[in-house]
């Protein structure tokens, strides 16, 4: 599927669903080598481990291969996410013995429901850090954020930040206009190029807002 449509996030859902350690790789920066290490760790370890490799079409054909063996007989539940179309870039062989899930863009709507979890949720979310938001205001964002949850986390994060953590922060309409008339449109150009984007970080280096 798309970029911002979940798959890594899903991938965590389904590891912690089932109980097993979770290893990640990113096909971009790390190679057959360190599957390999991943495999032999799995192997007559106490828990089930899931290799979770992103951009897995990153990898050529050839090199999937060594992932072959260990899915067959079971030493790692393989999840591949792909931006591409499996069928072309993944192998054929690894291709037949995985569940292919098609991840579709979310809807404007989709996006709007997951602000008013996250506005609602103290544990995931950012219930009771002070933000609140209109109807009119969650509509915007949600346009504004392209179909991506990603870009929704960085339009509250950077608005938070802008604001300073000591203050409330209502987005309406009103509000966030005028922080994108100002200084605030740095943020929002930054948006608009996803090559440069990264996951907002919490001080202590936490990825935040990991909603469920």
């Amino acid at each position: 599927g798309p970029a911002g449509t979940g798959k890594t996030t899903l991938a965590h859902l389904l590891a912690d669903a089932v109980g097993a350690h979770m290893v990640t790789l990113s096909a971009v920066s790390s190679g057959v080598a360190d599957a390999r290490k991943v495999m032999e760790g799995a192997r007559g370890g106490l828990f089930k481990t899931v290799l979770f490799v992103d951009e897995v079409h990153r990898w050529s054909k050839a090199q999937q291969d060594v992932l072959l063996p260990a899915v067959e007989d079971g030493t790692v539940t393989l999840i591949g996410a792909t931006t591409e179309n499996p069928s072309f870039e993944i192998n054929g062989a690894l291709l037949s013995r995985m569940r292919v899930f098609v991840l579709e863009p979310l809807a404007a709507g989709d996006l709007v429901e997951l602000l008013r979890r996250a506005l609602g949720d103290a544990e995931h979310g950012v219930s009771g850090q002070g933000i609140t938001a209109d109807d009119d205001a969650l509509e915007l964002l949600a346009t504004e954020a392209d179909e991506k949850v990603y870009n929704i986390v960085h339009l509250i994060y950077h608005a938070r930040r802008y604001e300073g953590s000591s203050k409330d922060y209502e987005f309406s309409r009103r509000t966030m206009e005028e922080h994108w008339a100002t200084g605030y449109d740095d943020m929002a150009r930054t948006l608009a190029h996803p090559e440069v984007l990264q996951r907002p970080q919490s001080p202590d280096g936490v990825f935040t807002f990991d909603l469920k």
